[in-house]
């Protein structure tokens, strides 16, 4: 069974990982990405993926997993929404900005 990915922040490491996923691991595929700048959207558009005009719409989508590529200070955010949302999540280094922030995270998961 091959799991579906979306990704939040389509930025250089947020397309990276796309890249890599998509052509080295064989169950698991991005499909997804939301992100803030018009131009990363374009970017992923042109590179085959669907684009959601928001976070909630990705989460609400049929995607198994959500990795956080965005700036390190929204990790802790989004990372919460996709949890709440009932998806798994993999998150960019460092997870957050300091200990409490993951604390809050472990607390949600």
């Amino acid at each position: 069974m091959k799991h579906k990915a979306g990704i939040i922040g389509y930025g250089n490491m947020g397309s990276w990982h796309a890249e890599n996923i998509n052509t080295r691991i064989a169950d698991l595929e991005v499909v997804s990405v939301y992100d803030i700048d018009s131009a990363r959207c374009e970017l992923a558009e042109k590179n085959g993926l669907k684009v959601y005009s928001s976070a909630e719409e990705l989460l609400k989508s049929d995607i198994d997993i959500v990795i956080i590529a965005t700036p390190n200070n929204f990790h802790k955010y989004y990372s919460i929404l996709a949890m709440d949302a009932g998806k798994h999540v993999v998150c960019e280094k460092p997870a957050c900005l300091n200990c409490e922030e993951l604390d809050e995270i472990i607390a949600v998961s």
